[in-house]
């Protein structure tokens, strides 16, 4: 689907508003939500959040979802087309990335820290422009970034309500009562120095070691799902995120090189 340019920028500036970015990964995530649901989501009063609904709904980036209202009770929303396209151009970008790092790190431990250096610099200032591309990547942190906060969100709703139970009917009614969807959050960080090429390397190696080690449990767990035929509304998603990066970016020329 061809997007117009001022989608396409409305899109891309949104990464910069908090509350709007987070609509609309909510909807990317839910398909389609009403107003109270996605002032939970983003933590934001309904007073408060109709007014950006109401902004991206002129901007074009969401839409009346017609079919969900007219079955239940109040207005929900959804991405416009446009926006599922652009979000589908972003998902073929990381691909192409995922790609094309898996291809280099086969080759990198065969190349001298010079060829590595010559290497990166080449694919940095082969793209048509850095500065768009970045901002690209800052998209990608911005999303995962509001993903966080949406889970946080969703979760101390659920804490707060049951907190309320258990104050009204004690723990022996939940513990005969309740019962918990497969759900959990979990926050490891670690800081490291190192300083060559060569142990950067060695790093995100292990990094794409842990990611292969996930995406051949995602396809595990897909396939036994799927020979047992359990339902898409009783499969629980998890979102995992992994960050990496230098606490100091520094670039320094030497024209007697």
């Amino acid at each position: 689907m061809k997007v117009s340019d001022e989608i396409r920028q409305k899109y891309d500036e949104i990464i910069y508003e908090e509350a709007e970015n987070g609509i609309i990964i909510a909807l990317e995530f839910y398909n389609s939500l009403n107003l109270k649901r996605l002032a939970e989501l983003i933590g934001r009063p309904e007073s408060t959040t109709i007014r950006y609904v109401k902004k991206l709904l002129d901007e074009g980036l969401i839409v009346l979802d017609i079919e969900k209202t007219a079955s239940d009770r109040g207005k929900f929303y959804k991405l416009s087309d446009s926006v599922i396209s652009l979000i589908e151009e972003r998902k073929i970008r990381s691909k192409e990335r995922e790609k094309w790092i898996f291809e280099e790190m086969d080759h990198l431990e065969e190349r001298s820290a010079k060829e590595i250096r010559e290497l990166l610099t080449k694919v940095l200032f082969s793209k048509e422009n850095i500065e768009l591309d970045f901002q690209k990547t800052k998209q990608t942190f911005e999303f995962a970034s509001n993903v966080q906060k949406m889970i946080i969100n969703d979760a101390t709703l659920v804490v707060k309500e049951l907190v309320k139970v258990y104050n009204q009917k004690g723990l022996d009614y939940l513990k005969r009562n309740l019962d918990i969807a497969p759900s959990d959050i979990e926050l490891w960080n670690i800081s490291l120095k190192l300083h060559s090429i060569s142990q950067m390397i060695d790093l995100v190696k292990l990094f794409f070691k842990w990611y292969n080690e996930l995406t051949d449990f995602k396809d595990k767990i897909t396939k036994e799902m799927d020979e047992e035929n359990i339902p898409e509304d009783q499969r629980y998603e998890f979102f995992l995120y992994s960050f990496m990066g230098s606490m100091k970016f520094q670039a320094v020329l030497d024209d007697n090189k």
